[in-house]
């Protein structure tokens, strides 16, 4: 699995990566734009997103790359805003972490995955009833 970290603080960015490869394959940015042409060009799994950038916050980020993409993103912040957690997660954010927290960042990719399958499986088996459904209907024609 690849995940990209987005920071711009080489210390932040040296604390999550040496959280993340342990289990994944991590690839890294610094910036927002920088971000969005590998997340382009790579096979990303999971962003994890620093709120703040030195070209754009994590909201701008978020809203841009929802227009061409739904690559899962985590967002991480040093700052306690509730307000920020808000609307990083009405825009998409699967979750939000403080960076004091990012020990806990490998759980939150699992959780984020493990919802993610739940609701793949729940749409095929929805699938599976319709088709079911239609094959009985075109049978009793």
């Amino acid at each position: 699995m690849n995940i990209l970290i987005i920071d711009d603080d080489d210390v932040d960015l040296m604390a999550i990566r040496k959280v993340l490869q342990k289990k994944y394959c991590v690839l890294e940015a610094k910036t927002a734009k920088e971000g969005l042409e590998k997340a382009k060009k790579e096979k990303i799994d999971c962003i994890v997103l620093d709120y703040l950038l030195p070209d754009s916050t994590g909201l701008e980020f978020v809203k841009e790359i929802a227009e061409t993409s739904s690559i899962p993103i985590i967002a991480v912040t040093g700052m306690g805003n509730e307000k920020i957690a808000v609307e990083l997660m009405k825009a998409g954010v699967e979750d939000y972490l403080m960076k004091k927290d990012v020990s806990q960042l490998s759980n939150v990719i699992e959780n984020v995955f493990s919802k993610k399958n739940v609701s793949i499986q729940n749409i095929s088996d929805i699938t599976d009833k319709v088709k079911k459904k239609i094959k009985n209907l075109n049978d009793s024609f």
